[in-house]
């Protein structure tokens, strides 16, 4: 079900377009749907799957000085991850992951999300972007080879190995 509630929700270019696209998707029919109840509606991942993707992505898509740390914060998940996740954005590899101001194709099925704040679940592609809800997450959909990064400034990073 909720892979046909959000087919918006895919393209967007700054911070502002982004809430403006996150606003039109929680609106069906007239109702309005709270990205938070969306992500509660997902299955929670199975924590061998969190700690596959929380390494691959860590592993590929870190700077080589801060792949260890990261790792280890992803797999712990400490209660301060979500007052620090704002400095895995400088963290990036730049190299290997870009911008981008749509989703390219490639990012279709299902992968597993992080938002910093709660257990990691299984998000349809076509609701990611409203469950990100403008926060700084992860979503991760080929362990170490596909993955994206929101950073709560309105940036949306695709990272590829």
């Amino acid at each position: 079900m909720i892979d046909s509630i959000f087919t918006t929700g895919r393209k967007f270019a700054t911070s502002s377009s982004i809430s403006a696209t996150i606003h039109d998707a929680n609106r069906i029919e007239g109702m309005a749907l709270n990205p938070q109840e969306i992500l509660a509606a997902c299955p929670v991942a199975d924590e061998a799957d969190w700690l596959r993707h929380a390494t691959g992505f860590a592993k590929a898509f870190v700077v080589p000085a801060k792949r260890e740390r990261w790792a280890e914060l992803l797999d712990r998940r400490p209660r301060r991850i979500g007052r620090d996740s704002h400095k895995l954005h400088s963290d990036l590899d730049r190299q290997r992951c870009q911008i981008v101001t749509e989703f390219p194709p490639a990012v279709r099925g299902t992968g597993v999300f992080y938002g910093f704040f709660d257990v990691p679940r299984i998000v349809p592609a076509s609701s990611v972007a409203v469950v990100a809800g403008g926060g700084d997450a992860i979503y991760s959909l080929v362990s170490g080879v596909l993955a994206l990064y929101f950073f709560h400034e309105g940036e949306v990073w695709l990272c590829r190995a």
